[in-house]
């Protein structure tokens, strides 16, 4: 009965002795596991019997192993004169039964995906992923990933989700007809014909932006250079986003890309995160000590963001850093040696933190090997092709949601003080509270869709009348305080050397709520 159980459960079963029916057959041990096709269908089962006292649970799980090659044998010849990425979370096991496998046209639009490609993004069904460009399932263009994988000979590369930023390793082969090794044209859809080989994952950045165009340029000048980058913007600019996209177009893409925000834990932690720390030193450090996101770096790019927010003691350990290319953990006598390719970004001005006395010149200067300055979103020339490139990562799940023209021209018309962060989230509300598929000015939220807001008059704050002259020259220098730390009273009490209850005081008496 194992094949028939098989065939109506769909799924693999173990039939054991007594539990057949027929009475001749309880005697055996029958293992089965189901094969289905690209569409879901089962076509086949695959079985295993013998004669066995026990249920054999290690037999069906090589019966489902088998099972589920052929799946992947019938795939790949299915989709033979189609281009096929194939992944895993690990990647020793791309290539192997476990391995996830997508089809794509020659337009790039996803034809069909097997079932462990389903299971390892989450998704119920195929048709959550058909018609979808592969960006909206990954951080990476069919054309760019293929040209990768030919120039690392078809190693498994590091690529991530889009939806939720879960780490893979894939390959992506042409066509057999058509040499399936090499590098093989894709005509994305709406795009021009390009050659593959000359875009890189910093070219998936441009979107038609002189600014960001120039910036590309200049980062791909240095890539195979030792020369330290620093990324300018505001918040929520896409520092970080370029940075990756800097990483995974050099050399070193195979190697690790460890980003660190040096604004958002105290000192003490923020010296274990990037220098290691003792054993039994933090709690969450092993008995042999943990080591420093800098060593973790090691043979790839170390991202340094809101580097302006550095503990000025720090800094000089991280100009030894830079300078020897080597780490001294606390604790320990031998220096760890490094070779790390060093990304930094900030959205405050470094000179007038060098002039305050709270960031080291030599460091500064240590940094700015290249500076490039990301525009905002408000600024940029190319925001319609950029909205359309952040819908397509965010809608990865619903391939099948679009934008409509005046929905689009309303967000083109906008300010974003939040940058292509703002607008990324003001999307993803969208897609998650949708009526239809097919998105329009009126499902806008209602905080966006108001017209900018004309500037008005400021009040004086209530009791400014009780301070003098020099109370209020206070009151408005420590307001400037304020706004360079971004409210942050932590920082400010810091800066300012006192505690904050003494500052929550200071600002109670000055009025400043």
């Amino acid at each position: 009965n194992g094949m028939g159980t098989c065939l109506l459960e769909r799924a693999p079963v173990i039939v054991h002795r007594e539990q057949h029916f027929l009475t001749r057959n309880r005697g055996l041990t029958c293992c089965a596991a189901p094969v289905f096709d690209h569409r879901g269908e089962l076509i086949a089962v695959l079985d295993a019997s013998g004669e066995s006292d026990r249920a054999q649970q290690h037999t069906l799980v090589l019966v489902n192993m088998s099972a589920q090659m052929i799946e992947n044998r019938l795939f790949l010849h299915r989709f033979r004169d189609a281009f096929v990425v194939r992944f895993h979370s690990r990647p020793e096991l791309v290539g192997m039964w476990s391995e996830g496998i997508i089809a794509l046209d020659p337009a790039g639009a996803i034809t069909a995906a097997d079932r462990n490609a389903l299971f390892q993004l989450g998704c119920k069904s195929a048709h959550d992923l058909v018609n979808a460009p592969l960006e909206r399932v990954f951080n990476i263009s069919l054309p760019t990933l293929i040209q990768r994988s030919h120039k690392q000979s078809f190693h498994p590369l590091p690529i991530h989700e889009a939806r939720h930023g879960g780490r893979f390793f894939a390959v992506a082969c042409g066509p057999e007809s058509k040499g399936g090794a090499g590098v093989t044209h894709v005509a994305m859809r709406g795009e021009p014909s390009t050659p593959t080989a000359s875009r890189s994952a910093l070219d998936e950045l441009d979107f038609g932006d002189p600014l960001m165009a120039r910036n590309i340029e200049a980062a791909k000048r240095v890539l195979s250079r030792d020369v330290p980058i620093l990324l300018l913007g505001e918040t929520g600019t896409g520092k970080e986003f370029f940075a990756r996209a800097l990483h995974a177009a050099s050399e070193r893409a195979d190697k690790p890309f460890v980003a660190v925000n040096c604004a958002s834990m105290p000192e003490a932690e923020i010296q274990n995160e990037l220098f290691g720390c003792r054993p039994g030193g933090s709690a969450a450090a092993a008995a042999q000590g943990q080591p420093g996101k800098i060593v973790q770096a090691d043979g790839g790019t170390l991202f340094l963001d809101e580097i302006g927010d550095l503990p000025y003691a720090l800094q000089a350990r991280l100009l030894h850093v830079l300078e020897e290319r080597e780490v001294i953990a606390p604790g320990a006598k031998t220096p760890v040696k490094v070779g790390i390719r060093l990304v930094s970004a900030t959205h405050c001005k470094l000179d007038e933190k060098i002039r305050r006395g709270e960031f080291r010149e030599d460091l500064f200067y240590r940094l700015q090997g290249l500076m490039l300055t990301l525009p905002r979103l408000a600024d940029r020339t190319d925001k319609r092709a950029l909205i359309r490139h952040v819908f397509a990562q965010e809608a990865a799940a619903a391939p099948k949601v679009s934008l409509g023209e005046d929905l689009i021209g309303a967000l083109c018309s906008r300010q974003w003080p939040g940058n292509i962060r703002q607008l990324r989230n003001v999307l993803r509300a969208m897609i998650a509270l949708r009526v239809s598929d097919l998105l329009a000015l009126a499902d806008l939220p209602s905080d966006y869709g108001l017209p900018p807001r004309p500037a008005q008059p400021v009040a004086p704050a209530p009791g400014m009348d009780s301070l003098n002259p020099l109370g209020r020259a206070e009151r408005e220098a420590l307001l400037r305080e304020l706004d360079l730390e971004h409210g942050n009273i932590s920082h400010l009490a810091r800066k300012l050397g006192i505690g904050r209850n003494t500052l929550y005081r200071k600002m109670q008496r000055l009025h400043i709520k």
